[in-house]
């Protein structure tokens, strides 16, 4: 997740929405952070390669250079628009059960 002043949150899970904050897991700890602070989300894909299938350098590359990733840009939204793409994020990508 990037973070307005440039910060991001690394390897977390989205947990739920809650008024105006965005609660997630990152380890065995909840953080919460307040939507108007998100500039991006980031699904980055698990990549895999395996040798001799056909997928060659190409299929590493784009995983190296995140090709593959989901982002959810919200810095030209508005406070309306950023909750209503991290609920479309939360309905595509449901939290998984503690």
């Amino acid at each position: 997740m990037g973070l307005d002043g440039g910060g991001f949150l690394w390897d977390i899970r989205l947990v739920r929405l809650t008024g105006d904050s965005l609660v997630f897991r990152q380890a065995d700890t909840l953080g919460v952070v307040r939507v108007e602070r998100i500039r991006e989300l980031r699904l980055i894909r698990k990549s895999e390669m395996r040798m001799g299938e056909g997928a060659g350098a190409g299929g590493a590359m784009s995983a190296l250079l995140g090709s593959d990733d989901e982002v959810y840009d919200l810095v030209a939204l508005d406070f309306a628009g950023r909750i209503r793409a991290i609920q479309q994020v939360f309905l595509v990508h449901p939290p998984a059960s503690p």
